[in-house]
């Protein structure tokens, strides 16, 4: 997201999501194909995740500058957006947000389907000692200085609602 008010006041908003927010289990992780591309998605839907990407969204999101005409049309140009997730690309500038989101960690690019098998079964060997469930007690605030460059995380806050 593009900084829309200062670092500080993003800040202050993050502790303050972080403090109504109490530390959960996150169930195990399954490679999956998620529309073309391989991620790592829960093995069974997570209430407590879900309700903290909400909180994410619409308390962090006055500090969210407003998406493009051209990053609009980039998300419409698929033709591939219901009514709802172009209501949410609309009112939060991206599409898969709130009821339309589901948690996904996204491995590869689109893959052609004859890819995408010998993909998540080396996926698979290679995350096979991780994908176990795990305790979520943090949010971290990442940082990128420009479109070509990497994020790097810059802030860790503990959840402690």
């Amino acid at each position: 997201m593009r900084l829309q008010t200062s670092y500080a006041a993003l800040l202050d908003d993050v502790e303050a999501v972080a403090k109504r927010s109490a530390p959960f289990e996150l169930p195990g992780l399954v490679v999956a194909d998620v529309g073309g591309f391989v991620a790592l998605r829960e093995v069974a839907p997570c209430p407590a995740l879900h309700a903290l990407s909400d909180a994410c969204v619409k308390g962090l999101d006055e500090h969210r500058a407003a998406a493009s005409e051209a990053e609009l049309a980039r998300r419409r140009a698929g033709g591939r957006l219901d009514p709802e997730q172009e209501a949410m690309l609309v009112r939060w500038g991206y599409p898969y947000v709130l009821g339309t989101w589901f948690f996904h960690m996204t491995l590869t690019r689109r893959l052609e389907v004859g890819q995408r098998g010998e993909a998540m079964a080396a996926a698979g060997r290679h995350f096979a000692g991780v994908l176990g469930p795990r305790r979520v007690g943090a949010v971290t605030v990442f940082t990128q200085a420009g479109d070509e460059v990497p994020f790097l995380a810059a802030e860790r806050v503990a959840l402690a609602g």
